[in-house]
């Protein structure tokens, strides 16, 4: 389960995961204008995630790797 704030002027997002120990994006999905997503069957131990967003234009923003929020 995947959360993220909104970033001012975006359209929508995209978000992006691969394998731990490889370098480069795998998978990206179109997710719309929305702040969270889910998905599912994919383990958080095996993989790293990225949110993009998606300006009216078209074009992506340089993906933000995604991480959890030290637990209180």
């Amino acid at each position: 389960n995947l959360k993220w704030k909104a970033s001012p002027g975006a359209v929508g997002y995209k978000v992006y995961w691969r394998e731990a120990w490889t370098p480069d994006w795998q998978h990206e999905v179109a997710v719309g204008h929305v702040t969270e997503f889910v998905l599912p069957s994919v383990s958080i131990d095996d993989y790293v995630f990225g949110i993009a967003a998606v300006g009216a234009d078209g074009n992506g923003s340089l993906v933000s790797a995604y991480v959890n929020p030290p637990r209180r």
